[in-house]
């Protein structure tokens, strides 16, 4: 195996420790510390300085990339701060591209568990508009909704549900299903 193939090896591993890691904190502390992700931030800068499978542009772009796609998130209170910077991980380690496959799966699986959750506490019906009512307002850029009494203190583990969509890329990378886009 080259030089290349070893980094890729390290961040892979990299990459599911320290998301294991901000799972299993983000799950028992409800929150993802500070040194855990600036630490794979800044592991995701050296591999990528030192070895040429993942350029330091392609790095930094990943880590722009994610703060960008999540800072409203973070800002309407979607989000904590160590979400964001959890993805600011990924996009260091693996860069804009498996970022991009990485955001769809956490989007899809946070958007299944609140639907869920959602269903159990309040019914199929009131679930499905405050949904619709919420999607709507992000897309127009409007004031989230009241949300419900039932649903107040409904907390989804961003840490946990990301290590799956990790686990999930990097399969897929495996298998070739996530090549780059074309140069």
């Amino acid at each position: 195996m080259s030089f290349a193939g070893y980094a890729t090896v390290v961040g892979n591993a990299v990459l599911v420790g320290l998301s294991t890691g901000a799972g299993w904190l983000d799950l028992r502390q409800g929150r993802i510390p500070n040194r855990l992700t600036y630490a794979g931030i800044l592991v995701g800068l050296a591999l990528a300085a030192l070895t040429p499978a993942l350029p330091v542009r392609q790095s930094a772009l990943g880590i722009a990339l994610a703060f960008v796609a999540l800072i409203l998130f973070w800002n309407w209170g979607m989000l904590g701060g160590g979400d964001v910077k959890l993805s600011m991980m990924v996009g260091a380690l693996k860069g804009p591209w498996f970022l991009v496959h990485f955001l769809f799966y956490v989007f899809s699986l946070c958007l299944v568990m609140v639907l869920f959750l959602a269903i159990l506490r309040v019914g199929v019906v009131r679930a499905l508009g405050f949904l619709l009512r919420n999607i709507v307002s992000l897309i127009l850029f409007r004031p989230l909704p009241k949300t419900p009494d039932e649903l107040e203190g409904v907390r989804i583990s961003f840490g946990l549900i990301s290590l799956l969509a990790v686990v999930v890329c990097l399969l897929m990378d495996w298998w070739g299903y996530l090549d780059g886009p074309p140069v």
